[in-house]
């Protein structure tokens, strides 16, 4: 099989469409991975943030602390 000159620059025009549309992918891909690799790094922050809360609002509870002063009272299940 041989190709004359028309098919050769058919088949090199092609080919050079082809690495074009395949460069155009690749960027397109590095984009979509960077944009993953954002999103996962604000997720781990939020996480972390939203445990750092929940652990300081643990901490803190509902603000009261119990008073010393007065005996615990028990009404035996009354």
């Amino acid at each position: 099989m041989t190709l004359d000159n028309e098919e050769f620059a058919e088949a090199y025009k092609r080919l050079n469409e082809a690495e074009a549309a395949a460069t155009h992918l690749e960027k397109l891909l590095d984009a979509i991975e960077s944009r993953m690799d954002d999103l996962e790094k604000s997720g781990q922050s939020q996480t972390t943030d939203t445990a750092q809360r929940e652990t300081v609002h643990a901490d803190v509870g509902d603000g009261q602390q119990p008073n010393a002063d007065q005996p615990e009272t028990n009404n035996g299940g009354i």
